[in-house]
């Protein structure tokens, strides 16, 4: 997340890691409905991999949860249709949440301590609009992001197979 911040991938980076955090599997696939649930899986699968997936993911469960606010178990219904797991999106909402004021009050928290800066850590409340689908530019630099946050955890083979 702190990779992302201040680029135009930050919310996308947030509802990642908010997914990859909640407990269980995005996809529900029942034994006797795979084929189906096969075909639904792929109307979010991305060629640029799993976590570009995931993301889609979320951004269709959010744009649904936002369409029926008043309505919970409207979107507990989409998540059936769409052979989603319900409870492991609900669960990366509210983390969403959690980690979107963090990085808000981190943003705050910063700004204050700059020379002439009348913003205080109180005033920075995140607004959490529907996730947006994630553009071509936007994608590319989210898979910058994650290689520039994992580039320490890397390792090169060596042809002695080490």
């Amino acid at each position: 997340v702190l990779a992302a911040r201040g680029k135009s991938c930050i919310s996308h980076m947030i509802a990642l890691v908010a997914t990859l955090c909640a407990d269980g599997a995005l996809f529900h696939a029942p034994y006797t409905q795979r084929e189906a649930a096969d075909e639904a899986k792929m109307r979010f699968a991305s060629a640029q991999g799993d976590t570009l997936t995931t993301i889609s993911v979320f951004a269709a469960y959010d744009g649904a949860a936002a369409r029926s606010r008043t309505d919970h178990r409207a979107a507990r219904r989409w998540c059936e249709a769409h052979f989603l797991n319900w409870r492991t999106l609900e669960a990366a909402a509210l983390i969403r949440v959690q980690l979107q004021q963090a990085v808000h009050k981190l943003d705050g928290i910063r700004a204050a301590s700059q020379p002439g800066s009348t913003v205080s850590a109180a005033g920075c409340t995140p607004a959490a609009p529907p996730l947006g689908t994630l553009g071509a530019d936007a994608s590319r630099e989210l898979r910058r992001c994650l290689s520039s946050a994992f580039f320490m955890q890397c390792a090169l083979r060596q042809p002695s197979g080490e």
